[in-house]
């Protein structure tokens, strides 16, 4: 794609010279058009490698750190929490935060969501 796009740009050029010489002021508005478009794709062209290069990296870090539902949290080979809900509706790995729930004199460990605000519970004191 990016071949095509820079054939592409190298033609307008080509063409720009073309209508330069022609003197056409019409075919220079059109041609200043396609230029714009042309640019826009190759904007969105890139904005699409980013993306498809960062689709990548998440594949093969789930590959080479699945993340298991432990019937509470999704935990990683190294035990870190990521919230559940966060995981199951958007595919994002978010860690989640110790905390503690308090109800008046007792308290006990719970898991934050920095993102959903979602709590739970916590086995590992």
């Amino acid at each position: 794609m990016t071949s095509l796009l820079e054939s592409l740009s190298s033609k307008v050029g080509t063409i720009v010279e073309i209508a330069k010489t022609l003197g056409n002021a019409e075919l220079m508005l059109e041609i200043g058009e396609l230029q714009m478009r042309l640019a826009d794709l190759k904007i969105e062209h890139a904005a699409l490698k980013d993306e498809n290069r960062e689709l990548k990296a998440e594949a093969e870090n789930e590959k080479n750190n699945p993340l298991v539902y432990d019937g509470e949290v999704y935990r990683c080979n190294d035990g870190h929490a990521f919230c559940p809900g966060c995981h199951d509706g958007n595919r994002k790995r978010v860690h989640l935060k110790k905390g503690w729930y308090t109800l008046g004199i007792s308290s006990s460990p719970i898991w934050n969501c920095p993102i959903c605000k979602n709590t739970f519970s916590r086995q590992d004191n």
